[in-house]
């Protein structure tokens, strides 16, 4: 590399600072991924997945190789979090930024909707903070969250140049093959699959607060009775949008309500907003459903400051891209015939359709092992109740956990824990409750195990 030095200066001091850089949406985005294959799931991400920065910056400074000797008395770690402006219902920097994690945000591109300066900003402080360690001669080791490739040239730089350990940590599926081709003593590559336990989990509800979401948005009072109302206006509906249910109706209503928010809000004028609410109230009120805007809500119905929101489709934001291994993708791959033969074809096509009609028809018989919280909702083959598939139009599969039991003898979090550790917070799919003490294999009410009981 054309102007690189070897030369490696004696730091001195009996401290050691440490600095680590997180790449946020890799890792996040990254892990959600990961998170999604391990769980053997149809999708190739769950949105549900979150990412503690606070037990992440424990497993970073604990299982990173860091040059520690008897001449260091004291480790100083700064953390650097970048991001772009959270998504609008998750208003959580304020919380990590008082654990003295540092937050660095930039905009989206209200053009592509990317990050504009996130990879700048990380490469120039990793190399201006190297420059300044070597210049001002403090002991210093980097930590890098992130295995994009553009981010090797700082890490090159650091290790090469100002001759200072580098400890690059990604998932297994983000990490770029430029770091694996290195030789360099001073870059040691950890891989965070490890311990996707250990600093990840899936959260599904959420407090809201009012300043964070646009107010204008709208919410849709008991909608469940309505439930083909509300899907047919939402499909026919150009506008991107997010739907999440609020946790505790605080309506005199049977279901729990349904706030709409839409995805660009943050880039739409107040008449635009006003427009779209106007247009959602319009057509849901001649189907007798009431709907009052976001702030409206807050004011009328809301007494506790601590109100959560609940994620109500969780995989209704995935494109269709995003979908792998579905019946019906298979079947579609197998319909296709390069045959010249016209008749030929026809007649093929006319058996797979008897076929599949045949399927579907003796798959409608079987009662769905999963209930409501069946991920594929309306588009499951299997019988669902009318309630259920009301539910799902409405608010999607409901969001589960706790629904196993925990494999680990020394799990250590406790609440947090997405498993179950004993019968009474015990999930059953099937029953649709907590507590009964079985597992869905073992459920009496299973089409599957009814011979048994």
């Amino acid at each position: 590399m054309p102007g690189t030095s070897t030369i490696t200066r004696p730091a001195s001091g009996d401290q050691l600072k440490v600095h680590i850089y997180i790449d946020n949406s890799n890792l996040w985005l990254q892990g959600q991924r990961t998170y999604a294959k391990k769980m053997n799931l149809r999708v190739n991400l769950d949105p549900t997945w979150r990412c503690s920065v606070v037990d992440l910056k424990e497993i970073l400074t604990a299982h990173s190789r860091l040059h520690v000797d008897t001449d260091i008395d004291e480790i100083d770690v700064t953390v650097n979090l970048y991001g772009s402006t959270p998504h609008p219902v998750e208003a959580v920097w304020n919380g990590i930024e008082s654990h003295n994690i540092n937050v660095i945000n930039s905009r989206r591109s209200s053009w592509t909707g990317r990050e504009k300066e996130v990879d700048a900003k990380i490469i120039t402080d990793i190399v201006d903070q190297a420059a300044e360690a070597y210049y001002m001669n403090i002991r210093s080791e980097f930590i890098l969250v992130s295995g994009d490739r553009d981010m090797h040239f700082p890490v090159e730089k650091v290790a090469t140049k100002y001759r200072l350990p580098v400890h690059v940590w990604s998932w297994n599926n983000g990490l770029a093959s430029v770091y694996m081709e290195q030789h360099d003593p001073l870059v040691q590559v950890y891989s965070l699959d490890n311990y996707l336990e250990q600093i990840g989990f899936c959260e599904s509800k959420f407090r809201v607060d009012r300043n964070v979401i646009n107010p204008r948005s709208i919410v849709v009072l008991d909608p469940l009775p309505k439930a083909d109302v509300v899907e047919n206006f939402l499909s026919t509906w150009r506008i991107p949008t997010f739907r999440y249910e609020f946790a505790e109706t605080c309506t005199s209503s049977f279901s729990g309500d349904l706030a709409i928010i839409p995805a660009l809000a943050w880039r739409m004028t107040d008449d635009e907003l006003d427009d779209v609410f106007q247009l959602a109230k319009t057509h849901l009120e001649t189907h007798g459903l009431s709907v009052v805007t976001y702030a409206e809500y807050f004011q009328r119905y809301v007494r506790d400051s601590n109100a959560e929101l609940m994620i109500s489709n969780r995989f209704s934001e995935l494109s269709q891209e995003a979908c792998q291994g579905t019946d019906s993708n298979k079947e579609d791959d197998n319909d296709k015939d390069d045959s010249e033969d016209s008749f030929v074809a026809v007649d093929r096509y006319a058996r797979q359709k008897k076929r599949r009609l045949q399927n579907d028809e003796r798959k409608s018989r079987s009662q769905c092992i999963w209930g409501k919280y069946c991920k594929k909702g309306c588009d499951c083959k299997y019988g669902h109740t009318k309630s259920e598939e009301d539910s799902f139009k409405v608010f999607g599969p409901l969001p589960m956990k706790k629904f196993k039991f925990c494999q680990k003898p020394d799990c250590i979090r406790g609440a947090g824990c997405t498993y179950a550790h004993d019968k009474a917070e015990l999930l059953c799919p099937t029953c649709g409750e907590t507590g009964v003490g079985h597992e869905m294999d073992n459920c009496p009410r299973s089409p599957r195990n009814k011979r048994r009981w």
